[in-house]
């Protein structure tokens, strides 16, 4: 052994150098090693008190802080659902970041986070089976908020009579709304046979005579206007048939005027279908020859003439005679050509 002043030998059990009187113990007590300090942790699980919390969300929050022996924060989180959630959500945060404790003020660690010097405390007021005990209070506690929810009591007898009588009351006011409606309808056919027949417009007035007694055969109107007006069908008879003289005496200008007019060369007659709603003028194959602008002009020339005759069918086509194609059309905008 050597003295660490005067670098000479001395006795291995020498308090002193006898050479320049340094004091070798304090040497000694300062090369001596410090005792290690020990921590406490919690020896319950991070992972169960984690899962346990996360229980929070489907409506048993409070059993992780029950776990770890905080009975009475436990048994607030369960009866407010964690606070709203926020004291759930700020406890798995402390879990996550290892700063939550137990009961006993013992912080909760991962197996991960264990050092040599930390030693896990059990804590006295949560034992080990507690956690079952938390779940099935949380069960009772849930299923009893839900109860109520899920299974509502049947509706008193007074309750239901007051429903059923507000269901036939409005039952009641629908059937009169609808008489009402079909009164008000009844009178608006009735108003105008008369004032079609006034207007010498028999057809309108034997249309909608027809339409009433459709509509409403127990009607006592029809017998009164059958009798107010006993020549209506007769003059409507009259009138359908002047009409559809003077329709086939326009069709047929109108196609002696196409045959022998412009365009006559691809002209193939007219037709008229859907009960004269829709009229054709067919051509023949040689309109594909034609250009853009030689098809719009031969449509506006039929067009013309169509009108010029004083024929009403709601729509016009120029129509392919053999494959009986739409080629083009007289429209709200215009000529527009299909193909």
């Amino acid at each position: 052994m050597y003295c660490s002043i005067c670098g000479k030998q001395i006795p291995e059990d020498a308090n002193l150098c006898p050479y320049c009187g340094n004091k070798i113990k304090d040497e000694k007590k300062s090369a001596e090693k410090p005792k290690e300090k020990l921590y406490g942790v919690s020896a319950k699980s991070r992972t169960v008190s984690i899962c346990l919390c996360l229980l929070g969300f489907i409506g048993f929050a409070g059993i992780h802080r029950m776990y770890v022996g905080k009975w009475w924060t436990g048994i607030l989180y369960m009866l407010t659902f964690g606070l709203c959630g926020f004291g759930t959500l700020y406890d798995i945060y402390k879990l996550y970041s290892e700063t939550f404790h137990d009961c006993d003020g013992y912080p909760i660690y991962s197996p991960s986070s264990m050092k040599s010097n930390y030693r896990k405390r059990e804590p006295k007021s949560s034992p080990d089976k507690s956690v079952i005990g938390c779940l099935i209070i949380s069960i009772i506690f849930v299923c009893s908020i839900l109860n109520p929810i899920l299974n509502p009591p049947p509706p008193s007898r007074s309750s239901e009579q007051a429903k059923n009588q507000e269901i036939k009351k409005d039952i009641k006011n629908n059937d009169n709304d609808n008489k009402k409606k079909n009164q008000e309808s009844e009178l608006e056919l009735v108003e105008k046979v008369k004032q079609s027949y006034k207007n010498n417009d028999f057809i309108a007035a034997s249309n909608a005579l027809g339409k009433l007694k459709n509509l409403y055969p127990n009607t006592t109107y029809v017998e009164a206007l059958n009798k107010d007006y006993p020549d209506l069908e007769k003059k409507a008879g009259i009138e359908r048939e002047k009409r559809k003289k003077e329709a086939e005496k326009a069709l047929a200008n109108f196609n002696k005027e196409m045959s022998n007019g412009p365009g006559a060369e691809i002209y193939e007659g007219y037709g008229t279908e859907r009960g004269g709603v829709k009229f054709c003028v067919y051509v023949n194959s040689y309109w594909h020859s034609l250009s853009e602008g030689q098809k719009k002009t031969f449509t506006e020339i039929a067009y013309t003439t169509y009108k010029k005759y004083g024929l009403d069918y709601p729509s016009f086509y120029v129509v392919n005679a053999s494959t009986g194609r739409n080629l083009a059309h007289y429209g709200v905008l215009g000529i527009s050509i299909d193909d």
